[in-house]
């Protein structure tokens, strides 16, 4: 249970990584995730994620 912080959850666009050929995986490294990230970018033009990770705030935890 986290202290003083609402718990992070990051959303995922399952049709738009299925167009680009990714299959979202338990285990998955942050190089993992970026390198999907980048292919989704790359094969349909759209973001695969969303959610709090560009802002500092997740940095603060």
């Amino acid at each position: 249970m986290p202290v003083g912080s609402n718990s992070m959850a990051l959303v995922i666009d399952k049709p738009v990584h299925a167009r680009a050929g990714i299959t979202p995986e338990t285990g998955w490294t942050w190089d993992d995730f970026d390198e999907a990230m980048a292919r989704v970018r790359e094969r349909t033009g759209r973001a695969g994620a969303g959610g709090v990770l560009g802002g500092m705030y997740p940095y603060d935890l």
